[in-house]
C-alpha cells in the first residue's frame, strides 16, 4: 500500500470507530439510563484529571513516598518534574499542560501527514490531522486522566526523531529524562545496540540512573530513607494495582488477559441482559481463588515475558532490518509487558504509527498492519463483564491485536532473512 492509501483506511476506521462508539454509548446512557462504565469509554467521570492532581498533591512538598494517601510508583526523577507544576496554582498549571500537549500533538500529526502526501491538499491534511489528533481513544483518555505519560510521549516522539536525523546526543537526552520517570522508555535504548552505538546506549543509562540517585537529594528525610520509602511504595502501589485489580480497568497489558483468564478458571459464569437486550458476563469468583494464586502467576509472568523481552532484543539486534519495525517491537513489548498499562500508553503507537505510513517499503501485509494500527485507535468497549467491578472487551482485544502485530512482523522478518540466504 502507497501512504496514501495507509492514511485513507486508517482515518476511516477512526471515524467509523469513534461515531460508533459515540451513539453506542449514547443509547446505553440516555434511552437505556445505564451509567457508569456503560454511558462512556473513558474513565471515571468523577476522576476525571486526576491522574495529574493526585500526583501534584504527592509531590507539593518533595516528600511523595512518605505520604499515605496516593499510590505512587514514579521514580524519584519524575517526582522533581511533576514538582514545577506546583510552583503556580495547579488548574493553571494543568491548563497549560494539556494546552501544550494538545499544540504539540496536533503539530507532530500535521508534520507526519504532510511528508506523506506527495500532492498536498490542505483541506484533506487538515481533515486528517484533526482525526489522527481528536478522534482517537488513546488521546482522549489521556486527556480524560490528564496523565504525565503525556511528557513521556512528547520526549520519547522526539528521541526517535533525532535518532533518525543522526544526531545522537539529543536522541539520548530526549530518552533518558523518560527514562528516568519511568523504567520502560528504555527500551528504545535498545535502538542503539542494534546499530552498534554502545557508548549511546550506555550514555542513556548512566544519564537517566544518575537523574534519580540525584533527584534523592532534595526529598526530605535523606537519600537513604527515601530509596527504603520508594520501595515500600512500589510493593504497596503494586499490591494495590498488579495484585489487586486498580490497574485492571482500561488496561493494555498481557497479564491483564492472564488475570481474566485465572478469574474465568475459578468461576461460574452467568448471561444477564440489563435492559432485556444489553448482555452482560458475570463471573462468581469462588472461595478457593487467593491473593497467592495471584501472586504465583504474577512471578511466571514476569519470567516468561522477560525471556519474551530479551529474544526480541536479539531479534531487533541482529535480524530486523526496517527501522519502523524495530521502534514497533520496542514500544508493543513496553505497552504489553508490563504488568500495569493504562490506556494512555497506547498513545506511544503514533511513534512506529508514523514511521510506518511514512516508510516507503511495500509489503504484502500491510493491510494487516493498517488495520492493526486503526483497531488500536478507537474505543472497542462492546462487551462487558464482572466480576468484583464490570470490565470491558477491550482490555482483552488491545493487547491480543499488538500481540498479532508483534508475531506478523517476527514472521515477516524472519520470512524475508530466510528469503534472502536463499538468494544470495
Amino acid at each position: 500500500m502507497n501512504r496514501e492509501n495507509k492514511i485513507s483506511v486508517i482515518s476511516l476506521i477512526i471515524v467509523i470507530g469513534f461515531v460508533l462508539s459515540i451513539f453506542y454509548h449514547y443509547i446505553l446512557g440516555v434511552y437505556l439510563n445505564l451509567g457508569y462504565p456503560f454511558n462512556t469509554f473513558l474513565f471515571i467521570p468523577q476522576d476525571r484529571f486526576m491522574d495529574f492532581f493526585n500526583a501534584c498533591t504527592a509531590s507539593r512538598d518533595l516528600n511523595p513516598y512518605l505520604q499515605t494517601d496516593i499510590l505512587v510508583n514514579y521514580f524519584p526523577f519524575a517526582f522533581v518534574i511533576i514538582y514545577l507544576f506546583t510552583i503556580m496554582p495547579l488548574n493553571i498549571s494543568f491548563t497549560l499542560f494539556v494546552s501544550f500537549f494538545i499544540l504539540y500533538f496536533f503539530y507532530y500529526n500535521y508534520i507526519n501527514l504532510k511528508s506523506a502526501y506527495s500532492n498536498i491538499n490542505k483541506i484533506v491534511l487538515i481533515r486528517n490531522t484533526f482525526i489522527f489528533s481528536f478522534m482517537t481513544y488513546p488521546f482522549l483518555i489521556t486527556i480524560d486522566r490528564g496523565n504525565f505519560e503525556i511528557l513521556l510521549f512528547i520526549l520519547m516522539s522526539l528521541s526517535v526523531y533525532f535518532y533518525l536525523k543522526k544526531d545522537f546526543l539529543k536522541s539520548i537526552l530526549f530518552l533518558a529524562v523518560p527514562a528516568a520517570m519511568k523504567l520502560y522508555p528504555i527500551t528504545l535504548a535498545i535502538l542503539f545496540l542494534s546499530d552498534k552505538k554502545y557508548r549511546e546506549f550506555f550514555y542513556t543509562i548512566f544519564i537517566a540512573g544518575s537523574l534519580n540517585i540525584l533527584s534523592l537529594f532534595l526529598f526530605k528525610n535523606g537519600v537513604i530513607m527515601n530509596i527504603g520509602y520508594f520501595l515500600g511504595n512500589l510493593y504497596k502501589a503494586n499490591h494495590g494495582y498488579i495484585i489487586g485489580n486498580l490497574a485492571l480497568g482500561h488496561g493494555t497489558s498481557l497479564y491483564g488477559v492472564l488475570k481474566i483468564i485465572i478469574f474465568k478458571l475459578y468461576s461460574s459464569v452467568q448471561i444477564k441482559y440489563l435492559s432485556g437486550f444489553i448482555p452482560l458476563i458475570v463471573l462468581k469468583l469462588q472461595g478457593m481463588l487467593t491473593p497467592d494464586v495471584i501472586s504465583n502467576a504474577l512471578r511466571i509472568y514476569t519470567a516468561v515475558v522477560l525471556i519474551l523481552f530479551l529474544l526480541i532484543t536479539l531479534y531487533v539486534i541482529f535480524i530486523e532490518k526496517q527501522f519502523w519495525k524495530k521502534v514497533a517491537l520496542l514500544i508493543f513489548s513496553a505497552i504489553i509487558f508490563t504488568p500495569m498499562s493504562g490506556g494512555y500508553k497506547l498513545l506511544h503507537l503514533f511513534i512506529p504509527l508514523w514511521l510506518f505510513i511514512n516508510d516507503k517499503n511495500i509489503s504484502r501485509y500491510d493491510l494487516f498492519y493498517v488495520i492493526s494500527f486503526g483497531l488500536l485507535l478507537i474505543p472497542k468497549d462492546y462487551l462487558y463483564f464482572a466480576f468484583d467491578r464490570i470490565y470491558t472487551i477491550s482490555i482483552i482485544l488491545d493487547p491480543t491485536i499488538i500481540t498479532a502485530m508483534m508475531v506478523m512482523i517476527i514472521f515477516e522478518g524472519i520470512k524475508n532473512r530466510k528469503s534472502a540466504n536463499i538468494i544470495n
